[in-house]
């Protein structure tokens, strides 16, 4: 079976990225490598780039021909937003290709973003949680679910190539992630106690870490810390992927506990966990004084990660149930309606590209993302009013710019011969 791979990266060094946030904090490179691993018959392209640099249309224009030239019969798509059009979905559908979208924090993401989509795609998979499959069951939709699992292919690469010597980012005990719910806490109480510690992400001192950074502090310190909480500040739990990437990368984990971590792992056999600042320091303190013990229980973690938790291992049972049948298709998904309210989102995502892409001189661009939405609210709706209220809105919004431009070129005007005076 051809599969295509519509991979993402990050584009907040595009021009574009000043007025639509282009960034996108998972290195899909470690996914390529995996889907490498898994089968010779799967082909790769960076979807993302293209629908920024290229617009929609061409960006649809590209995947049809290389459907066509490779013969793909599955087409799996990370969601982001809305990039991907129920439209063009349909299309490809009908030359013979079924396609699969991967969803995340389905928690946070579900009403605004998922929902667009429940009417689209043959295969629904879902890396957040197992609970998060409640979610789709009312709209007659059964994801499938496992976590958002490291390659071993591609971080076995990485660790053996490691230089030691150089590497900045090894502590006694490391954390990498983003500065969100009460995650300063646990890390600032370490420090409070003279914890050699140090976080790397966004919102933190210390910065962001490449991947291969990340996975050296992983592999060469002594304690990584794995938070479970979502970003809302809800105090939710949700099974993080960064847990199995400290495992696979060889380190020794401490994660704030929830019932899930149960499912994969042994508590104190193969890691260990903690609910409380006062019991975190407590047990680093143990596993620094107990190195053959950490040492064990990494190996443990590894060896069982290795054998049930890789990338290539829930993969490849993944597309074999589908290519002999097991998990069958979920479209059509007769009498479902995407809400108004997520219609509203896909107009508002819409128009920041439009907007961003005309502050640019790319009108061309702009028009390409503007007949693309169009498309889709037509498809979507079958409501001529609505349709019209669109254009409408459109229209406004661009007045809107317009006049904000002006003012602000006048502004500036204005300004700069009084500083040049000065």
């Amino acid at each position: 079976m051809e599969i295509l791979f519509l991979t993402i990266s990050d584009q907040q060094n595009h021009p574009l990225h000043k007025y639509v946030d282009l960034h996108c904090n998972f290195d899909f490179a470690v996914w390529e490598k995996g889907f490498r691993a898994v089968s010779s018959s799967v082909h790769i392209f960076d979807f993302y780039a293209s629908f920024v640099s290229n617009g929609p249309i061409s960006m649809e224009n590209s995947i049809r021909d290389l459907v066509r030239k490779h013969n793909i019969k599955l087409l799996v798509v990370p969601n982001l937003y809305y990039e991907l059009s129920p439209t063009f979905i349909n299309e490809l559908r009908a030359i013979g290709c079924n396609s699969m979208i991967v969803f995340f924090d389905d928690s946070m993401r579900f009403e605004n973003t998922n929902r667009f989509y429940l009417n689209s795609f043959d295969f629904y998979l879902t890396h957040e949680s197992v609970d998060s499959k409640l979610l789709y069951k009312p709209y007659g939709i059964e994801p499938e679910f496992f976590p958002n699992l490291p390659s071993r292919t591609f971080y076995d690469g990485i660790i053996k190539d490691l230089d030691k010597s150089t590497l900045k980012c090894v502590k006694d005990v490391v954390f990498v992630g983003a500065r969100i719910a009460d995650r300063d806490i646990f890390i600032n109480y370490l420090k409070d106690n003279g914890i050699d510690i140090e976080a790397f992400g966004r919102g933190w001192v210390a910065g962001m870490l490449s991947t291969d950074e990340m996975i050296a502090a992983f592999n060469l310190s002594k304690i990584s810390l794995s938070f479970v909480k979502t970003v809302d500040g809800s105090g939710r739990f949700q099974l993080k992927g960064r847990l199995f990437e400290i495992v696979m990368s060889g380190g020794f984990v401490l994660s704030e506990f929830c019932e899930e971590l149960t499912d994969y792992f042994d508590i104190g056999s193969e890691i260990d966990t903690f609910k409380t600042p006062q019991e975190l320091l407590d047990k680093v303190r143990f596993y620094l004084e107990n190195r053959d013990l950490r040492d064990e229980m990494s190996a443990r973690a590894k060896d069982k990660a290795e054998k049930k938790y890789s990338f290539e291992s829930s993969w490849l049972r993944y597309l074999t149930d589908i290519k002999n049948g097991r998990i069958k298709s979920e479209y059509p998904n007769p009498g479902y309606e995407v809400p108004a309210s997520t219609i509203k989102e896909f107009m508002s995502w819409n128009f920041s590209f439009i907007y961003g892409q005309s502050m640019l001189g790319q009108y061309g661009l702009a028009y390409q993302q503007y007949k693309f939405c169009r498309r889709e609210l037509e498809a979507l709706v079958c409501n001529n009013s609505i349709i019209k209220e669109f254009v409408k809105w459109i229209v406004r919004r661009f007045i809107m710019m317009v006049v904000n431009l002006v003012f602000t070129r006048n502004h500036i005007h204005k300004i700069r011969p009084s500083r040049s005076s000065c």
